[in-house]
């Protein structure tokens, strides 16, 4: 399947007590990659940019 129709990852999530963010850490399944992240925003951000269609592909759909 293409890689750009197609994405899997591993998530996981931990919040220690009293901490109002939760820690992550994604590891892209295809080519075990792994990101950590500081909190919430972080991880959408990395997740929204991953998901782009990049500018040579736009005309090809």
């Amino acid at each position: 399947m293409d890689e750009n129709q197609y994405r899997a990852y591993m998530l996981r999530l931990q919040r220690d007590e009293g901490q109002p963010y939760w820690r992550a850490t994604l590891k892209n399944v295809h080519n075990d990659d792994v990101f950590h992240f500081a909190n919430e925003k972080e991880l959408l951000r990395h997740l929204l940019l991953a998901l782009e269609i990049p500018q040579k592909d736009i005309g090809n759909n």
